[in-house]
């Protein structure tokens, strides 16, 4: 059950300058890993709030667990093949656009490795 999973919450902090670079680069990045993922679609969110309100409060600038957004930066990833029922397998899965078994359904049939050291694959939706 997606809604009854509680996200614990990730902090970080950057510059407004790096916000104004990163909306300036044309909005494209191949991310590393699932928190890369997390960390530079919500700095494309928070640039785009202080780009509309530059006096933005801390609370304004938070990214809330059900608040949604389209992935705006990151056009292709690089992960391992997560837990199923992770939350690391949600995002996954919502980044293929809930393709996400036909790629583990081929990485299982391939005796592909699965959690933190295991293999890795480049997802591209």
């Amino acid at each position: 059950e997606i809604e009854g999973h509680e996200m614990h919450t990730e902090y970080i902090s950057v510059s407004r300058s790096t916000l104004r670079k990163l909306i300036g680069h044309n909005a494209c990045a191949i991310a590393v890993g699932t928190t890369s993922v997390r960390t530079l679609e919500s700095l494309y969110h928070i640039g785009v709030t202080l780009a509309a309100n530059p006096q933005a409060t801390e609370e304004e600038l938070h990214v809330r667990q059900w608040q949604p957004y389209d992935y705006k930066i990151v056009k292709a990833m690089i992960t391992n093949f997560h837990q199923p029922q992770s939350t690391l397998l949600l995002l996954v899965s919502a980044f293929v656009k809930g393709n996400w078994r036909t790629i583990y359904d081929y990485a299982l049939s391939h005796d592909f490795r699965f959690l933190s050291y295991g293999d890795s694959s480049l997802l591209i939706p």
